[in-house]
């Protein structure tokens, strides 16, 4: 029995999914590695996809392909369903991890910093150009595959992708986690410093050893977050945290510090 979704075969949407996944990442690799003057690895994921295009692609290949022949209703709506899945991608995200891996916060028509209104037409044009162009093509290529090998395929991808997600949302955790604790570390530090300079004569020698301690363990913290987590760092250096603000400041001038003394 073959499962369906609104018409499409499950393992056809699957196929879809990976296929954009892996596009998607090679596409902000490029973008990204221009705009950056060097190669940057774009994923958050240890795997070459980013699974938001992969997720976009078969919303939009699922909602919208009855409409390709409406384009004055395709557009508008193709805006819409891209907006709602990078809204709710950035949501989920810093409700679960506390940071943002994009903010558009002042941007014109900014929605909380998630979506605003010069990305939502850029993806709801994208978007169309897709539909009515790209993906025509790509469905050309999967209806030449035979059936076994988009079955055993899809049930590979699903294998593959569900084990690297579950790593790397555990690594991304672990993460949020390193950023709490150094928050509290420089905070601790920072409050050090302050009695220092309200000290007496006779305070201060403990005090500065207290203030010192406190700054080697920071900067210990410091140097652990960007080895274990270079990588997220580097594939989005816009991240922000509302949470951990200082801590993630901290650890992105550290990585700064050791690219320049590579050099």
């Amino acid at each position: 029995m073959t499962h369906t979704i609104f018409g499409h075969p499950l393992s056809q949407l699957i196929f879809y999914f990976a296929f954009y996944s892996i596009v998607g990442w090679i596409l902000e690799c490029i973008y990204c590695s221009i705009g950056q003057r060097k190669v940057v690895n774009r994923g958050l994921l240890y795997g070459p996809w980013c699974p938001v295009y992969g997720f976009g692609a078969v919303a939009l290949i699922v909602t919208l392909s009855p409409l390709t022949s409406y384009p004055l209703l395709f557009v508008p709506l193709s805006i819409l369903v891209t907006s709602i899945i990078e809204f709710v991608t950035g949501w989920i995200f810093e409700q679960v991890l506390h940071m943002k891996l994009w903010d558009y916060t002042g941007k014109f028509l900014s929605i909380k910093g998630y979506v605003c209104l010069k990305n939502s037409l850029i993806w709801g044009v994208l978007s169309a150009l897709f539909i009515w162009f790209i993906h025509p093509q790509v469905e050309k290529v999967y209806l030449h595959l035979g059936s076994d090998v988009t079955y055993y395929g899809s049930l590979v991808i699903l294998l593959v992708f569900g084990v690297d997600f579950l790593v790397s949302l555990i690594q991304s955790v672990k993460m949020s986690e390193h950023l709490r604790v150094l928050e509290e570390r420089l905070q601790e530090a920072r409050q050090a410093l302050d009695r220092l300079k309200e000290a007496n004569d006779g305070q201060k020698a403990l005090l500065e050893k207290r203030a010192e301690e406190l700054r080697r363990l920071a900067d210990q913290r410091i140097e652990a977050t960007v080895k274990r987590f270079r990588l997220h760092l580097k594939a989005f250096p816009t991240m922000s945290s509302k949470n951990y603000p200082t801590s993630l400041k901290a650890a992105r001038e550290a990585l700064k510090n050791r690219r320049r003394n590579q050099k």
